[in-house]
C-alpha cells in the first residue's frame, strides 16, 4: 500500500510516516498543498492523509482537486480531520 501524507509540520509528518512504515507501508511526504497535488498527479496512491492548514494550497483545495470527478487520484481514499466527513458529504463524495 502506498500512502501520501501532506503535512507541513515536520514532526507530525515524521511521526505518522514512522508508524506507517513500521507497519510495512510505503509512505511519501509532501510539505505543502502544491507539492502534495504534484505528487498525487505523478504517482498512484492508495490513501491520502491531508492536513487542513497547509501553506500554499490548503487541505480543502487539495481535497477538492483530488476527489472531484476527473481530479487527480480520484480513486484514492482520503483521511482528514473529523470535520472532513461532513465536508465530503456536502460535496457528495
Amino acid at each position: 500500500m502506498r500512502i501520501l501524507i501532506i503535512e507541513d509540520e515536520k514532526k507530525t509528518a515524521a511521526f505518522l510516516a514512522k508508524g506507517l512504515r513500521e507497519a510495512g507501508l510505503h509512505v511519501d511526504l509532501a510539505g505543502d498543498g502544491g507539492a502534495g497535488l504534484n505528487a498525487a498527479r505523478d504517482h498512484k496512491f492508495d490513501l491520502l492523509i491531508v492536513d487542513v492548514m497547509l501553506p500554499g494550497k490548503d487541505g480543502w483545495a487539495v481535497v477538492e482537486a483530488d476527489v472531484l470527478p476527473g481530479g487527480v487520484g480520484a480513486d484514492a481514499p482520503l483521511a482528514n480531520a473529523i470535520a472532513g466527513r461532513e465536508y465530503l458529504r456536502a460535496l457528495g463524495v
